[in-house]
């Protein structure tokens, strides 16, 4: 029947859509009822679990290990590889290794056997230890192996052997007394092929396996919309249909979660909303946190800055590029209050990103212990709320332990980025506009959609965080209290590291309150991981603000004869930026020679050496014009090109970034100054063309805009000012400000 329809060439999908004409199709039908539940699906706490055991600890291994850790569970290992043993042990000190397998077995309520074949499997279970018999009554084994369907028969004619009474299948397969679940994987048709064949078992032993059978039929359903060739994502849009939404950000906006909802956030009027506010502490907080800073009564604050324009409200401190044990302990030998590693892993894939982190963490705690040091984390990220999360902090959790929570303060004053009532708003004009209607929230790689910061969190970090997650810093609490009142608020929360604390703050000021409060509940003990902007490191550094630097500030002189011009870089293609570039073309002219580099051949598919030509030729126009004393903008063009997914668009921008440090290094005359405009541009910049490994910060260029200069021999171009301007920082006509100020006439 389903031929006669011109169903004949889909398989078992065409038997539903022959039907469909005739009866009730239950996902359309759906799909026009509302649905809405806030009920949680049942699952076992840290607490009810004693302990879990690994065997195996490949690559996907450690991700298992290091997923279970952060969520409070306790991880035994039995491992005969030295080196993923050592690195499993550095996760903290619920990350146990255990030497006897007997004793891992018996110990473990849940024993995860990552053998990579059956034969492992096989030996591990039956061979010379016989584990099988030191498990008990009550353990779940899962084997996460790619094995054949005969191997669990195997396993259970072996199992029952072990006479134990309570015969129970979990999953798919199992045996006698314990429970064994063998994770299938399906995808395209392969996905019908495997899900029969655990129908087909669970047929033979009589068992009740509804979810295989129901996710069967998810199958098929998805194959007859013709989505079967979209693997597991036909499922997702089967789902769709009925109306529930499957993305992270809805599913887990959850009302007995979250208290604020994001629906409810709208612009508000600035002047209006910031005068409703109550006034200011009246006290000087901002000498204290100093007095404790000078005298040496806090740790080094070691801020891993995930793209250079973190030190854009700092003057007077280093920032390296480079993170070996060595440089590390040099830096802490010279006692500074703190300082920089430029880690630019926002330019890099999640899990590069957080092994990075995690690499850069083991490192400083090694030049700390070496220098007799002590230090705190920060992760200084994007006030917009981009950015690898929750990898990079996860990844400090694994290098240095877990925190009494995490303190997220996105506040940046320069950028008009404020938090008011938890939730984070973007100052355009008179506006205070919710950050996830602007477009920072429709970025590539790390977009999201909730401007709530409980709902961010959740949004980013999933089922990790609950209700008694969140801890609120409010302004009430920071403008009627005071310090006194931020630290009883700190330690009135118990210790935990799902603990989130939330930083409101509209002014400078707010977020002085809040590190003095912040140092007198550290005084009792307590331990943070901070993921902030830029305002909560120089209020924890007590840096005063200083005025824009000018070039006869650093001791340029502009009347000079002979001198070569500026050069501005722009990668960045975030509208704020674009914007900035028109109105510097507008007001510069014809002073101001253009070199466009379009992305779309940049990362076309007719190769790399065509890039290289296009680079190489931009490269010698640049220097020509340079050297004849004209400033010059090199910039790609400005349209969007985006991937297929994150992954893919952060691949984009990192071609498009090699190509502007290929053009930098091609450029043969010395700038009078350099302006890198936008995170990923200006890092690659500083790092991979220009060779710093370990700059000053001077100041700022303008509010926000870190200044740097870089003395040391290998740099290329030393001592020329490097202007470090972030994408989505001014406004339209800050750049021009600043190239116009530093002109030559």
């Amino acid at each position: 029947m389903a031929s006669s329809c011109g169903h004949g060439a889909e398989d078992d999908s065409g038997l539903i859509r022959a039907y469909m004409s005739t009866c009730t199709d239950s996902v359309e039908e759906a799909s026009t009822r509302p649905t809405s539940t806030s009920e949680l699906t049942q699952t076992s706490s840290p607490g009810e679990v004693a302990s879990i055991g690994m065997v195996g600890l490949s690559a996907m291994g450690q991700g298992m290990a290091a997923s279970l850790l952060p969520a409070g569970f306790a991880v035994d290992d039995f491992d005969m590889n030295a080196a993923a043993i050592s690195k499993f042990a550095s996760f903290g000190p619920k990350a146990r290794v255990i030497v006897s397998a007997a004793d891992f077995l018996k110990n473990s309520a849940v024993v995860i056997l990552m053998a990579q074949n059956a034969a492992q499997a096989d030996n591990i279970l039956f061979g010379s230890g016989n584990g099988a018999d030191a498990l008990s009554d009550h353990t779940v084994v899962i084997l996460s192996s790619t094995i054949p369907p005969s191997f669990v028969r195997i396993l259970e004619r072996k199992g029952s052997s072990l006479a134990k009474s309570r015969a129970v299948l979990l999953a798919m397969y199992g045996w006698a007394s314990h429970k064994i679940c063998t994770p299938v994987q399906g995808g395209y048709r392969r996905g019908f092929v495997d899900l029969g064949i655990v129908l087909d078992e669970t047929k033979r032993f009589a068992f009740y396996s509804s979810m295989a059978s129901a996710a069967h039929k998810l199958h098929l359903n998805g194959a007859a919309q013709a989505w079967d060739k979209e693997a597991d994502a036909g499922l997702v849009r089967l789902w769709e249909l009925t109306g529930i939404s499957v993305s992270s950000g809805s599913a887990n906006t959850r009302p007995d979660i979250i208290q604020s909802a994001e629906k409810s956030l709208v612009r508000l009027p600035a002047a209006e909303t910031l005068e409703t506010l109550p006034k200011k502490y009246p006290d000087d907080v901002f000498s204290s946190i100093q007095r404790a800073v000078v005298g040496g009564q806090v740790p080094t604050l070691v801020i891993l800055d995930d793209d250079p324009t973190g030190t854009q409200t700092c003057h007077d401190i280093n920032v390296l590029a480079v993170w070996d044990t060595d440089s590390l302990a040099r830096e802490f030998s010279c006692n500074p209050a703190g300082f920089f590693i430029l880690t630019n892993s926002r330019a890099l894939p999640s899990a590069d990103a957080r092994h990075l982190i995690a690499e850069i963490c083991a490192n400083v705690k090694a030049a700390a212990a070496k220098a007799n040091k002590l230090f705190e984390i920060v992760l200084r990220g994007d006030s917009t709320l981009r950015g690898h999360l929750p990898e990079e902090p996860e990844a400090v959790e694994e290098s240095l332990g877990q925190f009494d929570g995490w303190v997220l303060a996105p506040f940046f004053a320069q950028g008009g980025r404020l938090t008011i009532d938890d939730a984070h708003y973007l100052k355009e004009e008179d506006v205070l506009v919710p950050v996830s209607q602007t477009p920072f929230a429709q970025d590539a790689s790390f977009g999201y959609k909730n401007s709530n910061l409980r709902q961010y969190i959740v949004e980013k970090c999933g089922s990790r965080f609950d209700q008694e997650s969140f801890l609120s810093i409010s302004l009430d609490n920071i403008r009627r209290g005071g310090p006194k009142a931020v630290a009883k608020r700190l330690l009135s929360a118990p210790s935990s590291p799902n603990l989130v604390v939330i930083v409101n703050a509209v002014v400078d000021a707010d977020m002085h309150v809040f590190v003095a409060g912040l140092l007198q509940a550290q005084q009792h003990g307590r331990r943070y991981l901070f993921k902030t902007g830029a305002a909560f490191v120089s209020s924890r550094l007590a840096i005063s603000p200083i005025p824009p630097l000018t070039l006869e500030d650093l001791g340029i002189d502009k009347s000079a004869a002979s001198q070569s011009g500026g050069l501005v870089l722009a990668g960045s293609p975030v509208p704020k930026t674009t914007a900035q570039l028109e109105r510097l073309r507008e007001r510069r002219g014809n002073q101001l020679h253009v070199v466009e580099l379009p992305v779309t051949q940049l990362v076309s598919s007719a190769g790399k050496e065509a890039a290289e030509v296009l680079v190489s030729a931009a490269a010698r126009e640049a220097s020509e014009t340079l050297a004849a004393g004209q400033d010059v903008l090199v910039l790609t063009s400005r349209e969007l090109v985006k991937g297929t997914d994150a992954l893919s668009s952060l691949g984009i921008a990192s071609k498009v970034a090699q190509a502007l440090v290929a053009l930098t290094r091609g450029i043969t005359t010395r700038p009078r100054y350099i302006i890198a405009k936008g995170g990923i541009t200006s890092s690659d910049a500083a790092t991979k063309a220009l060779g710093m490994r370990r700059a000053r910060v001077l100041g700022q260029a303008a509010p926000g805009v870190p200044l740097w200069m870089c003395h040391e021999e290998t740099s290329r171009h030393r001592a020329v000012p490097y202007v470090v301007f972030p994408g989505n920082v001014g406004s339209d006509d800050t750049l021009a400000d600043i190239v116009e100020s530093w002109a030559v006439y």
